[in-house]
């Protein structure tokens, strides 16, 4: 049995006064297992889409995010379902 931690990703969004930046990078580091390496830089382009479906009852619309690495284009594309993990008819 593997006893590896699964791989687990947050997503951070806002902005961060200039006052407080090394603050905040001292707890990224805390929470992140390559402290020595320092901060990786990366350049992606997320896309997201809401789907519709027209019905009489409301429903949620289905929510999708699709994102790629800009600059390596070989790497796949990356689509991510977000809301209920499991989805099934209403009774």
């Amino acid at each position: 049995m593997d006893s590896i931690v699964p791989n687990q990703e947050y997503l951070l969004q806002g902005s961060v006064m200039d006052s407080a930046v090394e603050v905040l990078l001292h707890r990224l580091r805390g929470l992140c297992d390559n402290v020595d390496s320092g901060p990786e830089t990366f350049h992606d382009h997320e896309m997201c889409f809401s789907i519709r479906v027209s019905s009489l009852t409301p429903v949620q619309p289905v929510l999708l995010r699709v994102r790629r690495a800009v600059d390596y284009q070989e790497m796949p594309w990356q689509l991510r379902y977000i809301g209920q993990p499991e989805v099934g008819m209403l009774y």
